[in-house]
């Protein structure tokens, strides 16, 4: 019972995780690209393709970022839930 509660939660963190970066990414774009349309409702003079690797430069960073905090870690930290044998 402990282990599918557990599951469970994984399973909904991951999907809001996933919703969250779709929100943040969809949400780059849009204010990197602006409104897309001159004043007068032509195209703009900026090029549409612009805001996606900015999007996923962003997206980039956020994943990169947690690693800098993880590389400090004392490299026996977790040791008591795993199942190598302590050095």
């Amino acid at each position: 019972p402990r282990l599918a509660s557990a599951n469970t939660v994984s399973s909904v963190l991951s999907q809001l995780a996933q919703a969250g970066g779709i929100a943040l990414g969809a949400t780059v774009v849009r204010i990197v690209g602006g409104t897309g349309t001159g004043a007068d409702g032509s195209a703009g003079a900026m090029d549409p393709m612009l805001p996606y690797p900015v999007a996923f430069a962003v997206a980039a960073a956020l994943r990169i970022l947690p690693r800098a905090g993880a590389l400090r870690l004392d490299p026996r930290a977790g040791a008591h839930v795993s199942a190598r044998p302590r050095r």
